[in-house]
């Protein structure tokens, strides 16, 4: 059974291929190697995968992976007690001058944009990508809150989006369990404004009204 690498190392992947003089690209723990056309891991090479290369029309093609837990996860998600992420109300924390008594404007904005910096040196810098690549996303989406937040007064439209997952017995338990409870997702997530996409992946449809 082949299994698709997620939208980032994909597309990480590709564009190391499209150079053509480049024969491997560093991925994680693993080594793409394009000659041989094999993962192999870098603390033992002796432990390889077969990959292959397929060219697909993006306009009418979805990725699963993007929809769909790819692995039984420890944990799907963990209580909280915030009406938004922890470290969102960390950051109110940390900069309540920026909020009270008058929103600085200015200054949220000029650190969503150092977030936004570094979350671009993580995607391009050796190591556990995905990993990094979270860190970043957590740390611009942040100051992107914050500034949302502070526009709460404003005109708003609401909005419902969607993700499809594939749970097993023991996570639809869990989720069934804290029905009613604010909860967290430990990791970035993927939705779709689409209703009839989300329904095509896993056997769970979470509805997210924003």
């Amino acid at each position: 059974i082949w299994k698709y690498y997620s939208d980032f190392e994909n597309e990480f992947i590709e564009d190391t291929y499209q150079k053509k003089n480049e024969e491997e690209v560093q991925l994680g723990d693993y080594v793409i190697d394009f000659t041989q056309m094999l993962q192999i891991r870098k603390d033992d090479r002796t432990k390889q995968r077969p990959i292959r290369r397929e060219e697909v029309d993006v306009s009418r093609y979805l990725r699963g992976e993007r929809f769909c837990s790819a692995g039984k996860p420890m944990k799907a998600f963990t209580i909280t007690q915030y009406g938004g992420s922890k470290s969102t109300y960390g950051w109110y924390e940390r900069n309540q001058v920026l909020c009270y008594p008058a929103t600085r404007y200015s200054e949220i904005l000029q650190q969503a944009a150092n977030a936004h910096r570094d979350k671009m040196r993580l995607d391009t810098s050796n190591g556990s990508f995905l990993e990094r690549l979270n860190a970043g996303l957590n740390a611009l989406s942040d100051a992107l809150t914050a500034r949302k937040q502070n526009l709460h007064g404003l005109d708003q439209k609401e909005l419902t989006i969607y993700r499809g997952c594939k749970l097993t017995e023991e996570l639809i338990e869990e989720y069934t369990q804290n029905v009613g409870k604010l909860i967290q997702w430990l990791a970035f997530t993927s939705t779709t404004k689409d209703r009839k996409v989300a329904e095509v992946y896993g056997n769970t449809l979470f509805i997210i009204n924003l």
